[in-house]
């Protein structure tokens, strides 16, 4: 016997969805049973007021020759949503020639008459008659079951996973909307096959129930799911991925379908379209919601494999050592974290709140600063957003970064883009405007190095060589953008202007 019954995930919430659909089929089989035994009692009553003990077994009145049969019958027949069936039950042969109509009138009589002294059959109103699709009857039928063994053995599979789902999928009114679906996907199946045969009413949850383990093969294959495996005096617990226990119960389920000619009263049409509707639901409607979820639910997978080394075989969730469980556990929160600063920040920029947006940069500066590499790819994100200072600002931080590992093609690069934001842009460090020019004349940027030190005086004050940078400008003027002539005004402007020459 291989029993899910628990999945090792750390639940965030209460799964109340799951829980109320638990109760609900508690006290609707409670219910069931309260009925039927109300229904046992009245039919006793009426077998004993009809019973004939002079009767012949050839009687055409066979309902009045057996009490117990009697009792079986009319229950049975009271259970049945359309009396018209009953003729169906019987065969020509069992009655003698030319008295069936006779035979099956003398039952319809008994079935009246029983039906107006017994209680209405709960579990004719709940069950689902494929030959009419009714939307109604095909969700209390899966809230409805037919004995106890029936409603534990679904609810056991269904608690294994179905918390889990809830919670993964985030919304209450999704979950439950899902449960819908997966629920008339069974009962639409399952109408449509059977056309043509004989429909046989269905109740139970255990359509649902495979919906969710497929869905779980698709929302969390590589969750574990507590598993008792028990053959014979071997007894374990093991921790099993939840898309191997989907293959092998809708694998399972499969074959029986295809291969077994009595099912045991098993609605396998329900299980083997409950697994695959549960599937294509996530493929189709939670793609989205899986992508989110995804490192959020690696991280407690790894957290939940922490606690345990269960080394056996290929359902071995042991990966090497709490130590590397742990290190992989803390870079998946460190990008989570980063993911979640970055989508701050876009907020602030998109929303123009400039200031806002430097001072949490400013304020992740000692976290991030440690790697050039993380702040320049936060400066190219920030690239592909609305233009905005707060772009100019880590600009200027990643240049003096960069400058001082010696990193001066990159620093240019960053210079470049923020110089196409604006003529105005200044570096952080007045000294490192002369060697960043520089080096973008020798990177042939000339345009740059000459928007860099283009009237550096008035931009940067006197805290930098100001005869140095005019020199350059005009050096630029002179050699590279010819415009000699600015260049001369330039030189004019210097103090012995007279001794310097524009060109060599």
């Amino acid at each position: 016997m291989i029993l899910p019954f628990n999945t090792a995930l750390s639940i965030g919430k209460p799964p109340y969805v799951t829980g109320c659909i638990i109760i609900l089929c508690l006290v609707i089989h409670h219910l069931q049973v309260e009925n039927r035994i109300e229904i046992d009692t009245a039919a006793k009553r009426y077998c004993a007021s009809i019973h004939n003990p002079f009767a012949g077994e050839d009687s055409l009145d066979y309902l009045s020759v057996d009490q117990e049969i009697c009792q079986e019958h009319l229950v049975f027949f009271h259970s049945l949503s359309d009396k018209s069936e009953i003729p169906d039950f019987f065969s020509e042969d069992d009655v003698p020639a030319g008295k069936f109509e006779e035979f099956i009138a003398q039952v319809r009589v008994h079935s009246h008459d029983f039906s107006q002294q017994a209680p209405a059959s709960l579990d004719s109103m709940l069950s689902y008659d494929p030959s009419s699709f009714n939307p109604v009857t095909s969700l209390t039928s899966g809230l409805a079951h037919a004995d106890w063994g029936h409603v534990i053995g679904n609810l056991i599979f269904f608690l294994a996973f179905a918390p889990a789902i809830e919670l993964l999928v985030g919304s209450a009114l999704r979950y439950i909307g899902i449960l819908v679906l997966i629920e008339f996907a069974c009962d639409i199946t399952y109408s449509l096959i059977s056309l043509g045969g004989y429909p046989v009413p269905t109740l139970g949850l255990s359509g649902v129930v495979m919906g969710v383990i497929g869905l779980s093969a698709y929302l969390m294959p590589w969750v574990r799911i507590r598993t008792l495996v028990w053959y014979l005096a071997f007894i374990r617990i093991y921790y099993i991925p939840a898309w191997i226990l989907a293959l092998w119960y809708a694998g399972w389920d499969t074959y029986d379908l295809f291969t077994r000619t009595d099912n045991g009263g098993v609605n396998l049409i329900a299980h083997v379209s409950g697994a695959i509707a549960g599937y294509l639901i996530g493929v189709f409607l939670l793609k989205e919601r899986r992508e989110d979820i995804r490192d959020e639910l690696a991280d407690e997978i790894d957290h939940q494999r922490s606690l345990r080394e269960d080394r056996f075989g290929i359902m071995s969730t042991y990966k090497g050592g709490k130590r590397h469980i742990a290190n992989a556990q803390r870079e998946r929160q460190a990008k989570a974290q980063f993911n979640q600063f970055m989508d701050e920040l876009y907020q602030l920029v998109s929303k123009h709140r400039d200031s806002d947006a430097i001072v949490l940069l400013l304020d992740k500066y000692e976290l991030y600063s440690a790697s050039i590499e993380i702040y320049e790819e936060i400066f190219w994100d920030m690239h592909k957003w609305p233009q905005s200072r707060a772009l100019l600002c880590i600009g200027r931080l990643n240049i003096s970064q960069l400058l001082e590992h010696g990193q001066y093609s990159r620093a240019l690069a960053i210079a470049e883009a923020c110089a196409a934001v604006t003529d105005e842009f200044i570096l952080a460090n007045p000294n490192e405007l002369l060697l960043l020019a520089e080096h973008a004349k020798t990177q042939m940027k000339y345009h740059l190095a000459y928007r860099l030190v283009h009237n550096a005086e008035a931009r940067y004050g006197v805290t930098l060589n100001a005869a140095k940078c005019l020199l350059m400008e005009a050096d630029l003027l002179e050699h590279y953008l010819n415009e000699p002539e600015a260049a001369q005004a330039l030189i004019d402007m210097l103090p012995n202007s007279e001794n310097l020459p524009v060109s060599s």
